[in-house]
C-alpha cells in the first residue's frame, strides 16, 4: 500500500519534492527492516506513514503561476539570475532551483525546479552526500540554462558544506577517485567562481533532506518564492571567506618505499636462445656500465650543452665497446645473479620486498609473509647477492655445498628459468628427463619441475631430428597367384630381375 501510494505521485519538475522525498524515505526504511510485501510494517514506520499521510491537505493548497514573472513583459524583466541551492543529511540529498530578476524595479523570485534522492543503502559519509548533492546542483544548473531561452547574466550555486567548497578548489588529482571524478564533473559543468557558501538556516535546500521540517507549501512560503536574503541587495548576501584548499579529508594515500627497490628488466630474455648468450649480454651491459661509471672525468656531463653531451656520450661509449677484453668468473656470476634477482623479482615481487624490508632490521621489526603467498611455506630468506633462496633442515651440513644446503628459489614460468633448464638439457646431451631434473635440484628450486623439463624437451628441434623415424610406406596386397588355394608348389614361379642377362654361345665346328 505505502508502495502503490508513493509512486502514484507524478512530479516530473520536482515542485512537491519536500513531500515526495518524505515517502520515498519511508519506503528504504521499510526496505531495510526488510520487511516483506504481505506483512505489515513496524510501528515506526506506521507512525511516520500516519504524519507523511497528514501532509496531503498541503498539497491541495499548492498552487504556483504558470508564469515566472507574473504578467510582466520580456521588456520590463532585467538582471536575472539563476539560484540553486544543494544540501544532503544521512537520508537524502537534494538541490532546488530559483530564478531572481528585477521586474518594474522591484526585485522577484520564483521556483524553477528541483531535484531530491534518498541517500544508498550503503552507509555514505557526510561529505560525500553533500558532494553528491553538488553534482546534483551542477547537472541542474546546466538543465535549466538548456531549456530556457532567458538570458541568464549570472548563476550562484549555494552550499552550506566547506568540505566541498574546499575539494573544489584543490587539485583533484590528490584526493581519491570517488571524490576526484566528481569534482571534475562539477568543474566541467560550472566555475569556481559559481559556488557560495550560506548557513544551514538560510539553505532552503534543508527541506529536501529531513523528516523534522515543518511542510510549507503555500504561494508566500519561502519554497515557492526563495529564501529572504535573495530580495535583499548583494552587498547583504551571506558572506563568508571561502575555506583552505588541499583539505585532508578522503586525501588520495600515496605509498612510497624509498629503501626497497626491485631490479629493473633492461633485456628481455624471452628474445634469446640459449642461456650462454644471455648471460654473456647481461654481463657486457654491467661491464658497459661499470666502465661507464669509472671513467667519468672531472668536468660533468650535465653541465655541457646538448650537443656536447651528446659528443661526450658517444667518444664514452665508443671507448667502451672497443676494449675486447675476455670476461672474468666474476662477471659471468654477477651476470648470472642478476638474471636470477630479474626472475624473483618478475614473479615474487611482493615477497621480495618483505624479504628485503627485514634484510638490514632485528627480528622484532621483521614483515611477516602473508600465508596465501606461494613462498610461505619454503622459508625464503636472501643472500649475500639478493638473490632469494630456501632454508633447510641441512643447515648445518657443513660438507654439503651451499648450493645444495639452500637452493634458488625460481619460478616455473619464467622466461629466465625456461632457457636455463634448456641450457641443461643440452649440457647434458639430450639424454633422459630424470638426469636433467637431478642436476637442476642440486642448486635450483624449481616447482612443477617435471612439467618444465617435460616440455623443453619436447621442444627441443635436436631431440626431435635425432628421435624421429622414418615413414613406412603401406604394404601393396599380395598377388592372387599366391593367395589361390589347392595348387603344388611351384606351379607360378616368376625371377626378379634387373637389367638383360648376358649369354654366351659356343659353336662346335667340325672338321672335315
Amino acid at each position: 500500500m505505502v508502495l502503490s501510494f508513493v509512486m502514484s505521485l507524478f512530479d516530473p519538475l520536482g515542485l512537491l519534492s519536500p513531500f515526495t522525498v518524505l515517502g520515498w524515505m519511508l519506503l528504504q526504511d521499510i526496505w531495510r527492516m526488510g520487511c516483506d510485501w504481505d506483512e505489515k510494517i513496524d510501528r515506526e514506520s506506521f507512525r511516520k506513514w500516519i504524519k507523511w499521510a497528514k501532509l496531503l491537505p498541503e498539497i491541495k493548497t499548492f498552487r504556483i503561476s504558470r508564469s515566472y514573472f507574473g504578467n510582466a513583459r520580456s521588456d520590463e524583466v532585467h538582471d536575472i539570475q539563476l539560484h540553486v541551492f544543494t544540501d544532503a543529511s544521512e537520508t537524502a540529498y537534494g538541490c532546488v532551483a530559483f530564478l531572481r530578476a528585477v521586474v518594474r524595479g522591484e526585485i522577484m523570485c520564483t521556483l524553477i525546479m528541483s531535484r531530491a534522492k534518498v541517500a544508498p543503502l550503503k552507509l555514505v559519509s557526510i561529505p560525500r552526500l553533500e558532494l553528491q548533492a553538488a553534482v546534483l546542483g551542477a547537472r541542474l544548473t546546466r538543465t535549466v540554462r538548456e531549456n530556457h531561452s532567458l538570458t541568464i547574466g549570472k548563476q550562484c550555486i549555494w552550499t552550506d558544506a566547506q568540505t566541498v567548497l574546499s575539494w573544489i578548489r584543490s587539485d583533484q588529482r590528490n584526493y581519491k577517485k570517488y571524490v576526484g571524478f566528481r569534482i571534475g564533473e562539477i568543474l566541467s559543468l560550472t566555475k569556481l567562481t559559481d559556488w557560495y557558501w550560506v548557513p544551514t538556516k538560510l539553505n532552503i535546500a534543508d527541506q529536501l533532506t529531513k523528516w523534522g521540517n515543518e511542510l510549507d507549501l503555500s504561494s508566500n512560503s519561502s519554497w515557492v518564492r526563495g529564501p529572504a536574503f535573495l530580495y535583499q541587495s548583494e552587498e547583504k548576501w551571506p558572506r563568508k571567506c571561502m575555506p583552505p584548499a588541499n583539505t585532508t579529508e578522503e586525501l588520495h594515500v600515496h605509498l612510497l618505499l624509498h629503501d626497497i627497490c626491485l631490479p629493473g628488466q633492461f633485456i628481455d630474455p624471452s628474445r634469446f636462445s640459449k642461456w650462454t648468450v644471455l648471460v654473456r649480454t647481461v654481463a657486457s651491459v654491467i661491464r658497459f656500465a661499470s666502465n661507464c661509471r669509472r671513467k667519468v672525468r672531472k668536468q660533468p656531463i650535465e653541465t655541457l650543452r646538448a650537443t656536447d653531451r651528446q659528443k661526450k656520450i658517444l667518444e664514452r661509449m665508443a671507448s667502451v665497446l672497443s676494449v675486447r677484453v675476455p670476461f672474468q668468473q666474476e662477471e659471468y656470476k654477477r651476470a648470472e645473479s642478476h638474471l636470477l634477482r630479474m626472475a624473483q623479482a618478475d614473479s615474487y615481487g611482493p615477497e621480495l620486498k618483505v624479504l628485503m624490508h627485514n634484510k638490514d632490521r632485528p627480528v622484532t621489526e621483521w614483515l611477516s609473509l602473508e600465508k596465501s603467498c606461494c613462498l610461505y611455506k619454503l622459508s625464503p630468506f636472501l643472500d649475500e647477492t639478493n638473490v632469494v633462496r630456501m632454508e633447510g633442515r641441512t643447515e648445518r651440513a657443513k660438507y654439503l655445498p651451499f648450493d645444495l644446503r639452500f637452493p634458488i628459489i625460481l619460478p616455473a614460468e619464467n622466461a629466465v628459468t625456461k632457457l636455463l633448464a634448456h641450457h641443461y638439457h643440452s649440457k647434458f646431451g639430450h639424454g633422459y628427463r630424470e638426469t636433467v631434473k637431478n642436476e637442476l635440484k642440486q642448486k635450483y628450486l624449481i616447482p612443477k619441475v617435471d612439467a618444465l623439463v617435460r616440455r623443453v624437451s619436447s621442444s627441443c628441434m635436436w631431440c626431435k631430428v635425432q628421435r624421429n623415424k622414418p615413414h613406412c610406406p603401406r604394404m601393396a596386397p599380395l598377388p592372387v597367384q599366391r593367395l589361390a588355394p589347392y595348387l603344388r608348389p611351384f606351379s607360378h614361379v616368376g625371377v626378379d630381375y634387373l637389367g638383360p642377362f648376358e649369354v654366351t654361345v659356343n659353336r662346335h665346328v667340325e672338321k672335315r
